[in-house]
Order: C-alpha cells, then structure tokens, then sequence
C-alpha cells in the first residue's frame, strides 16, 4: 500500500532566488491582485485573503502551529554534554524535542528526548534545562544489593500487598528505590504469569541494628482473587523464583525522565513549536555545553 505523505508548501523568493521556507497550509492556488495575495483550496468555500486576518497563524479558518527545527553543532569533531537551552523571544508556551546521534540506527548511540513545554522566563529569555534521554538511556539502571533473600514476610498494610525481604548487605548501604529488575533485566510480572504487578523497592531501614537491612516492596495483585493461603503460596513461588535464591544480581530501574542519560554528541537538534496568534518575534536560540570528559577533539597536534 502506497503511503500518502504530508502535504508541504514551499515558498520561493524571487528577490533572494532561493527557496526560503515551509507552510503547513496548502492550498489550491494562488493569485495576486496588485499587493493583494490570495488563494483557494477545494475543501473550503470562497477564496482566502492573506495577510489581513486579525488572527495570525490562521489559514482558512484553522489554526496552525508555528515551528523551526535547528541544530546546535558547534566544534562538530568535538562530543558534548548539552545541558541547557534559551530562546530570545516575545513569545511563551513554546515546547522542545531534542535529538542527537540520529544517524546511528544499527546501534544504541541514538538519543531523544520527550516534547516538552518546560520553558521558564529568567531575565527576560526562555530557559530550559536540556530533558534526559528516554531512547538508549543505561544511567537509570543501577545495581540493588539485593542479593540474597533469606526469607519474606508479609507486611502490616495486605491490601496495599506490601511484603517485606530480609536482605545481606552491611549496614548503612542504600538500596535505591525503583522498579527492581534481575540480572536481565527483567521484571518481576514476567515470572508470575502476569498475575502481580512489578516490584517496586519503596522503603529502606536497618534490622534490628543487626546489620542486616530490610527493603519494603510494593507489589500489587493484577487479578481479583481473595488474598488466601493458594494466592500468597503462588505471590512467594514466583518471588523466589525472581531472586534466584541470592543467586542473581538485582537493578533497580529508577524514573527515566529524571535519571536518564543527559543528551551527549557532536551535535543537538531541537524541534521548536508553538501555538499562537500573536506576531512572533524569535531573535536567537542558545545552547549551553560542556566538552565530554572522553572528549578528543581534533586539533593542530593531532
């Protein structure tokens, strides 16, 4: 089946001989008559008068979203950590989409991050802080020690389905909290038949002042059976079989929007959008950057 691409119109600038932009918009045709420019479209009735419509950015009667997309590749042989970008503008509620690495698609050195519109005004500009990768992020997986279960209990609060598992690790090593994941990273729904949801680690404290730490963690029933010795019997099965009888190393797998890998590269590039009817006024964009400590840029003595 053929695919039916998205209707683009180019505009030409006779003064500069070149093509100067893109509109979302697409008419029909278009006719001038003396400094006057119109056009017409098949879907809608009469004919559009440009350029004299209180509300901007409307064409035929629909709103239409504003949008550039850039790319900060300054140093281009150099890798760098971008970290924060600002926009010289009149206009608010704009939101970002951040890429870098785009070409590499045999590997896992492609980054994105999600559209966000988390612009604040500081001295004037719009600011934002450069988001977390959510494609190819690792930094958000670490190691648990969560090693060996020496056994599980039920905790205080059944409806809630909080259990309790004694863990081997010295006194006073966190546990990070998160979604625990085994050697493979695999969760625990996996190996209970999807019958529980995955475990989260939810609370950390000392034992007793034996040295040995407990870990709270949620799991939740997926199904609507009663909580009876059978349904407990299968929740301790298919936990035990999850740890590995200490055998495996766990990960905790915290929030991938606020510890995914910062956006890295020779090169950024940013979708901008918004959606406004006031004229826009866009004087720079910047990008804020540190040289990678892995970095090796090409130079003189190279």
């Amino acid at each position: 089946m053929a695919t039916i691409e998205k209707e683009t119109t180019f505009a030409f600038s006779k003064r500069r001989d070149a093509w100067t932009t893109r509109y979302s918009f697409t008419p029909t045709c278009y006719a001038t008559c003396g400094d006057i420019l119109m056009s017409s479209k098949d879907t809608v009735e009469g004919v559009w008068r440009h350029d004299t419509n209180v509300t901007r950015n409307s064409f035929y009667g629909t709103p239409h979203k504003t949008s550039i997309t850039l790319s900060s590749n300054d140093d281009p042989s150099a890798v760098k950590i971008f970290k924060s970008i600002s926009l010289e503008t009149n206009t608010p509620d704009w939101s970002a989409k951040f890429y870098s690495n785009s070409e590499y698609t045999e590997d896992n050195n492609g980054q994105e991050t999600p559209a966000l519109s988390a612009f604040k005004d500081k001295e004037g500009f719009k600011y934002m802080e450069v988001p977390r990768s959510i494609k190819n992020s690792t930094s958000h997986i670490v190691p648990c020690p969560l090693m060996s279960g020496t056994g599980v209990g039920i905790g205080p609060n059944t409806n809630l389905h909080q259990y309790m598992v004694d863990v081997d690790v010295p006194s006073g090593v966190a546990v990070p909290q998160g979604r625990l994941l085994n050697s493979n990273l695999v969760g625990f729904n996996s190996f209970s038949d999807g019958a529980f949801s995955d475990i989260f680690i939810t609370s950390y404290y000392d034992k007793d002042d034996e040295g040995i730490e407990q870990v709270g963690l949620d799991i939740s029933s997926n199904e609507s059976e009663t909580f009876d010795g059978e349904y407990y019997n299968s929740l301790i099965f298919a936990l035990n079989q999850f740890l590995g009888a200490g055998q495996i190393q766990m990960f905790s797998e915290s929030s991938i929007d606020h510890n995914g890998d910062q956006m890295r590269g020779p090169y950024l590039k940013v979708d901008l959008e918004v959606t406004t009817n006031r004229q826009i006024e866009l004087h720079a964009i910047n990008v804020d950057y540190e040289f990678s400590k892995l970095d090796k840029r090409l130079t003189q003595n190279t």
